[in-house]
C-alpha cells in the first residue's frame, strides 16, 4: 500500500467499515461514522486524473513484475513520446517500531530519437580526445614492435 506520494495525490481514503467500496458519509456536525481510513494500492492511481499517478502506477507495475530488485534500474514509460522514467527500490525500515517499507524513486530522463555524436554536442570534444589518445597508444605501441622485432 502506498503512504505518500510527490503528486499530491491522496494516498489514502475515508470508507465505510462494513463495504470499503463505499466512501463515509459525514453526519450533520461533519463527523464520520463508522469509517476507517483505507490506504490505496498504488495501482489504484491508474483511475487517478493526475498523468503523474497513472506513471507511478505503470511505474510500481514494472517494479512488481522485475520483483522490485534494489540494484537494478528498471524504466518505465510514459504516452508522451521522448519521457521515460528510472525507477530504483530502496528498503527503509526501523527494527524498534517493525517498520519495513520499500520506498520508490523515479527520475525522469530523456530519450533522444538518434544516436549520432556530431560537431556541437557536449560528449564529441570527449569522444576526440579518447580516439585521439587510442591513436596515438597504438602508433607508439607499433612503433616499438617494428624497431625491436629482430631481437
Amino acid at each position: 500500500y502506498m503512504i505518500a506520494s510527490s503528486t499530491g495525490s491522496n494516498s489514502a481514503k475515508t470508507v465505510l467499515v462494513e463495504d470499503e467500496t463505499k466512501p463515509c458519509p459525514f453526519d450533520a456536525e461533519g463527523r464520520n461514522v463508522f469509517c476507517k481510513v483505507a490506504r490505496f494500492n498504488a495501482l489504484d492511481l491508474k483511475s487517478s486524473k493526475n498523468e503523474m499517478d497513472h506513471i507511478i502506477a505503470s511505474a510500481f507495475l514494472r517494479q512488481k513484475e522485475e520483483g522490485f530488485p534494489i540494484d537494478k534500474l528498471v524504466s518505465a514509460s510514459t504516452n508522451k513520446k521522448n519521457t521515460l522514467y528510472a525507477t530504483q527500490t530502496k528498503p527503509f525500515s526501523i527494527e524498534d517500531a517493525s517498520l519495513d517499507w520499500a520506498i520508490m524513486i523515479m527520475t525522469p530522463m530523456e530519450a533522444k530519437g538518434s544516436d549520432q555524436i556530431v560537431k556541437g554536442d557536449d560528449s564529441f570534444g570527449v569522444l576526440i580526445a579518447v580516439t585521439t589518445l587510442g591513436f596515438a597508444i597504438c602508433a607508439f605501441l607499433t612503433g616499438i614492435l617494428i624497431r625491436y622485432r629482430k631481437k
